[in-house]
């Protein structure tokens, strides 16, 4: 597991797995695999409410022309939490926005359209473990 700076939450460690931790800008962790994506962790900590969770899930795709292809309400672990799946241009993104009281988590997946499933992604956002989780 890896551990945010603030001990707010822990993901899981995806290098043993033939995932590379890469640098991704405003990422707090990044992980990168030739065959199947990058998976990015992004956090905002120290909130008093992360108003509307949908609403913070769109944002992210503000000024981007993106396909959507699906959009839901679900948890992650006990945390309430909105996905969000859709395609820009050749590329598939699938991203999970959830509020664990103090955090606002940004969990992504963007892969090409020509790079096989993977059930990564959701292995991964299963790991996610936060401090105080249900």
């Amino acid at each position: 597991m890896l551990r945010h700076p603030e001990g707010e939450f822990a993901v899981p460690d995806l290098s043993a797995a033939g995932w590379e931790r890469v640098p991704v800008e405003n990422a707090d962790i990044a992980f990168r695999h030739p065959l199947e994506g990058t998976i990015a962790v992004r956090s905002r900590c120290g909130l008093s409410d992360p108003l509307s969770l949908e609403w913070r899930s769109r944002e992210l795709y503000v000024g981007v022309d993106a396909e959507r292809l699906s959009q839901r309400q679900i948890e992650v672990n006990g945390f309430p939490a909105y996905e969000i799946v859709a395609r820009v241009d050749e590329v598939w993104i699938r991203t999970i926005v959830l509020w664990t009281g103090s955090c606002l988590v940004d969990l992504a997946f963007a892969r090409s359209e020509g790079a096989a499933e993977s059930e990564t992604f959701e292995s991964f956002a299963a790991g996610f473990h936060a401090a105080g989780s249900p």
